[in-house]
């Protein structure tokens, strides 16, 4: 049984379609997350990594998530959560 040709079309702009969004979603949180949480870099970084990210979308994104240290408030909620009292 042959699959036909409109429903192969249909699931691969289906799945490119779902990829585009979560490509999109991870763009977005980078940027947010460049601009509103990284108060530990100056004016020129920001911007720097802004217009990585801006200028090559999905390798900035990756690039940024990739060498973003943890911030210091993130680091107490991740131990605090790994060492509840028993």
């Amino acid at each position: 049984m042959a699959i036909p040709v409109a429903g192969i079309l249909f699931l691969s702009n289906t799945l490119a379609g779902v990829l585009f969004v979560l490509i999109a979603i991870a763009w977005v949180l980078g940027l947010v997350d460049v601009v509103f949480k990284r108060h530990d870099l100056d004016r020129t970084k920001r911007l720097a990594w802004v217009l990585l990210i801006v200028i090559l979308p999905i390798i900035g994104t990756v690039l940024y998530f990739a060498l973003r240290p943890t911030l210091p408030d993130e680091a107490e909620k991740i131990i605090s959560s790994r060492t509840r009292p028993s």
